[in-house]
């Protein structure tokens, strides 16, 4: 595989990721707000985590997102 490919095959994983990520995020809070688990503006602690099996990796990255209105 070239290198050119690997690029193409690492990008379109982390566009799917990316992709429903969003969606499953965005989903999720307007149903807490909706619910009252959680109010608007409120402040969500969140991470995510990358793993690689086969190479026993993980790359974690944590944050916060305001929920919505």
């Amino acid at each position: 595989m070239s290198n050119e490919d690997f690029t193409v095959t690492v990008r379109k994983f982390l566009k799917q990721l990316g992709v429903t990520g969003h969606q499953v995020i965005e989903d999720e809070l307007k149903k807490a707000v909706k619910n009252g688990k959680i109010t608007s503006g409120s402040k969500i602690s969140i991470s995510a985590e990358i793993t690689i099996n086969d190479l026993d990796v993980t790359h974690k990255i944590d944050g916060s997102l305001v929920a919505p209105e």
